[in-house]
């Protein structure tokens, strides 16, 4: 079940006792649950962490199901019991044959709400400090100039279907392989 995002807060889909669902979606939910609630659990940190107004909506989605995914690994357990070794084995398992790209990416979220909840004294250690980034392959390849494309659009020699497969290619930026099929 993804996170439901409200106007204010992000609330996970993980059980909400009423006073911390009040508190959650009320209008000043982050500096109220910054200083009523001392001791958060991994959820209420990342309601808090998802609630700031400089992030984007693909940045909230996306930070969201990272967060999310590490709730329901690890439990919403008080963040003071958080170590390095549980989050390190936790992203380890939950992205660690994925692409470089996407690895990254979970990577980054998780060291940006780890940074986020030591500068708010939530957690006494770096939990993300193992966890590097992988190299990403350069991308060698090279662009067909449009002029070369156009002429291969309008061969009278190629088939229909030939000429419409380039094109889905070209229009979708995908590769041949990828486009049929």
């Amino acid at each position: 079940m993804p996170w439901r995002i409200s106007a204010r807060v992000a609330v996970a889909p993980l059980p909400l006792t009423h006073s911390l669902l009040y508190r959650l979606e009320s209008s000043d939910a982050p500096s109220r649950l910054a200083t009523e609630t001392p001791d958060h659990t991994l959820q209420t940190a990342a309601a808090v962490f998802l609630d700031r107004p400089d992030l984007s909506p693909a940045s909230r989605r996306s930070y969201a199901q990272t967060l999310q995914r590490l709730a329901r690994t690890i439990g919403d357990h008080p963040l003071a019991t958080l170590d390095t070794a549980a989050a390190e084995s936790t992203v380890q398992l939950a992205w660690g044959r994925c692409a470089q790209a996407t690895w990254n990416r979970h990577v980054a979220t998780v060291r940006s709400f780890a940074a986020f909840c030591r500068r708010h004294g939530w957690l006494a250690e770096d939990v993300a400090s193992g966890l590097d980034r992988r190299r990403e392959p350069a991308d060698r390849t090279r662009a067909i100039p449009l002029a070369a494309l156009e002429r291969l659009w309008r061969w009278e020699d190629a088939s229909v279907r030939d000429r419409a497969f380039w094109r889905v290619c070209y229009e979708t930026a995908g590769a041949p392989r990828r486009c049929s099929g």
